[in-house]
């Protein structure tokens, strides 16, 4: 899926309540907060790109929630680590990203599952533990 395509369909899919944001993967390393570049400064070009989207959209949707700008590091498994009383979720394909967050108390979202309609729950939501 392209920027194009994802663009349209990303808030169609999300109930109202969830904030999303998409968008091509313009974004470079220098966008990121030191910590967060660190992270990917081995990385291939299209991978360092995904990631600064990535943050840049998610940075975006955590100020609409009340959040501090703050770096989005990562936890042991690799997984972004979501401020404490957000989950959010990313996805990303050849020259775009998408990203969901909210307010939650322990849930997990997949934006994955909600495009491709597979989420067990109108709101896409899943339990983390």
């Amino acid at each position: 899926m392209s920027e194009v395509l994802l663009s349209p369909f990303l808030p169609r899919s999300l109930p109202s309540e969830i904030p999303s944001s998409v968008g091509g993967t313009d974004w470079c390393v220098e966008d990121l907060f030191p910590s967060e570049a660190e992270i990917v400064v081995r990385a291939v070009p299209s991978r360092r790109r995904e990631f600064a989207t990535d943050r840049i959209l998610a940075r975006g949707l955590l100020t609409r929630l009340g959040c501090d700008p703050a770096p989005m590091l990562c936890a042991v498994d690799r997984s972004p680590s979501w401020p404490r009383g957000i989950i959010g979720t990313f996805t990303h394909t050849e020259g775009a990203c998408a990203v969901a967050a909210l307010r939650s108390g322990g849930e997990g979202l997949g934006i994955e599952s909600i495009l491709s309609g597979r989420s067990g729950s109108r709101r896409g939501l899943r339990n983390t533990s």
